[in-house]
């Protein structure tokens, strides 16, 4: 943590804060309401699909170590890194490479596409019958999940008017935090009811849960 703290009060600049009356700061809803019609319901709805994609990752996430765990008993520890490994990798690479398949399709389509294909590789996961396939397919799904997740986030910066966009950034930041903690509960119940591939498959939205 100091690694990462320290350099940023020694090399960033930042620009001086200038100091607002908050009495009279405009609310958020009163400013997407002025920017047009349709903007505040862009807005939420980036923000729940934020949420919503964080809660099918981060809940897919321990249902995929227990997959590897049917699969490779034995070896499930060193599988499992790597799968995760792989999964951060992917998203890395997604998150630098997104903006060029941005320009060529837009971002309302790349984020469509790449959360459809990140549901398909969820329920690869589970179907997959061997830990080649898995480690695949986890893969894929931080590719497609580390494209989608900044494509909508620009279309954020995008939809949101400039007064309120770090209110509503900080909003965005909310909404990613709250599918980390809500996605594995969800998780954890239906691998206590059902089979792991039929979990995996439910927090993709492509299965029931019974």
């Amino acid at each position: 943590l100091l690694w990462a703290a320290v350099p940023v009060f020694i090399v960033v600049k930042e620009a001086p804060i200038v100091r607002r009356d908050e009495a009279g700061r405009t609310s958020i809803r009163d400013v997407l309401r002025l920017a047009g019609p349709g903007t505040a319901a862009a807005v939420l709805v980036l923000l729940v699909s934020q949420s919503l994609l964080q809660i099918s990752w981060s809940g897919g996430q321990p249902l995929i170590s227990l997959r590897l765990l049917e699969l490779s008993p034995g070896h499930a520890a060193g599988v499992t890194g790597i799968a995760f490994a792989a999964a951060g990798i992917a998203s890395a690479i997604a998150g630098i490479g997104y903006s060029r398949l941005a320009a060529s399709t837009g971002y309302r389509r790349l984020a469509a596409i790449a959360s459809v294909l990140a549901a398909a590789s969820m329920v690869l996961l589970g179907l997959a019958p061997t830990v080649v396939l898995v480690v695949v397919a986890t893969f894929l799904a931080g590719l497609c999940i580390g494209a989608a997740l900044p494509a909508i986030t620009a279309m954020l910066g995008l939809e949101t008017p400039h007064e309120v966009q770090g209110r509503v950034f900080g909003l965005s930041a909310s909404a990613i935090a709250r599918g980390f903690g809500l996605g594995p509960r969800p998780a954890g119940t239906m691998e206590g009811e059902v089979r792991v591939a039929r979990g995996v498959s439910t927090m993709a939205g492509g299965g029931r849960s019974r």
